[in-house]
């Protein structure tokens, strides 16, 4: 049996090789900074609906007060606490306004990670937790990923006390760290 090496067939094998190889070499890096730039404009866009969500939510907190009640607790720490629930078709939000300004959504984010806040928050929503961000000082606006009244209230009660105990004594001392020093060194007069 022989075989014989037909050149032309040989050729288009060549051909064919070459096509791959340039497809792999040329067209996949380009494909892959595509991906990069897509990936970088989801990014952007995510970050841009964030900041129209707050906007929104606060247009929405100083214009709208029907469809939701308002709740007043006196606590030891935070003094008067206002709490207004605004049921949605997806998510729940609440606004959380204190007598004493020391609420705010960057500092509840990190300390409910360091404390069993974050867990909490895991357990009663199926793995979500609430998007907490600022209104205005000592005013907070929270969306639970829940309509159930029975959860979302459960988790309230849960957060307000957490914001009077744990949350206000890490907070008053870290924010006393920052602020005290400007007092101490103040010229006398």
């Amino acid at each position: 049996m022989t075989f014989t090496l037909d050149l032309g067939l040989l050729g288009v094998f060549a051909g064919l090789v070459a096509i791959v190889l340039t497809i792999w070499f040329g067209i996949r890096p380009q494909a892959q900074n595509v991906a990069a730039a897509v990936d970088s404009v989801s990014k952007d866009i995510a970050a841009v609906r964030q900041k129209v969500d707050a906007i929104w939510d606060l247009l929405i907190v100083r214009t709208a007060t029907a469809g939701s009640a308002t709740v007043t607790l006196h606590l030891n720490n935070l003094g008067e606490v206002r709490v207004s629930a605004r049921p949605g078709q997806e998510e729940t939000a609440y606004t959380i306004s204190t007598e004493k300004s020391i609420i705010r959504s960057d500092l509840i984010i990190r300390l409910s990670k360091s404390t069993n806040l974050e867990a909490r928050e895991r357990a009663l929503f199926a793995g979500r937790i609430p998007v907490v961000s600022d209104l205005t000082p000592g005013k907070v606006l929270l969306r639970l990923p829940s309509t159930d009244a029975a959860v979302c209230t459960t988790y309230i009660r849960e957060l307000v006390h957490w914001l009077d105990s744990e949350y206000f004594t890490i907070a008053e001392g870290e924010l006393g760290r920052f602020e005290n020093p400007i007092l101490r060194d103040q010229p006398s007069s």
